[in-house]
């Protein structure tokens, strides 16, 4: 019974809260230093801490919590923590992707505004105005006959003649869409107070 069962309770898929943990530190310390001779390490209750946090949390693992915002330090009774990821999600490491390479990289956008390129292709609608006008053009027109020319007597001359033709103008005009914000560039998220060991 005792180290074994109390193993189970502190490592099983149930996650302990930070009094439960000191609980289980406190049963195993008693245990180590009480009557099971073969089993007694001569820790005291600091140094067994600290074995203990070096075993589940060795330096540069990863503590949540949920609801409390505690160093871990205070909490766990061991260790140096920094708390990391403040506004940031997790993304495991990916050696084959420059972007994930390496551990502790950091990357993205909480907005972002899109450019030119990142558009997707698109058309914009237009409209053709149409309004009633006139041309005035005077045309010039050889003729031949009798006194036809300037100084009389049969030979070519000229006349001249208005006329005035009815077209449409017509006007062309593209709207105009959007508002150049920054879009939302967020996944949906869960927040919790996350902590690195780092001695």
């Amino acid at each position: 019974m005792g180290r074994v069962d109390k193993a189970k309770t502190f490592v099983g898929d149930t996650p302990a809260k930070a009094s439960e943990v000191n609980t289980v530190f406190d049963d195993i310390y008693n245990e180590f230093n009480g009557s099971v001779d073969e089993y007694n390490l001569n820790l005291d209750r600091p140094e067994l801490k600290a074995a203990l946090g070096d075993l589940f949390y060795p330096v540069g693992s990863k503590y949540t919590n949920f609801s409390d915002g505690t160093n871990p330090a205070t909490l766990l009774g061991f260790g140096t923590w920094e708390r990391i990821a403040k506004g940031k999600v997790v993304v495991g490491v990916d050696s084959t992707d420059t972007d994930f390479n390496t551990a502790e990289k950091t990357g993205g956008e909480k907005t972002h505004t899109l450019t030119d390129a990142e558009m997707p292709s698109h058309n914009h609608s237009g409209t053709t105005g149409n309004d009633s006008h006139t041309h005035t053009v005077t045309d010039k027109y050889y003729v031949y006959g009798i006194n036809a020319g300037p100084g009389g007597g049969d030979d070519f001359g000229y006349n001249s003649a208005t006329r005035t033709t009815s077209e449409n103008t017509h006007n062309h005009s593209i709207s105009t869409a959007g508002s150049d914000n920054a879009h939302n560039n967020l996944q949906p998220y869960i927040t919790a107070y996350i902590w690195k060991r780092t001695a």
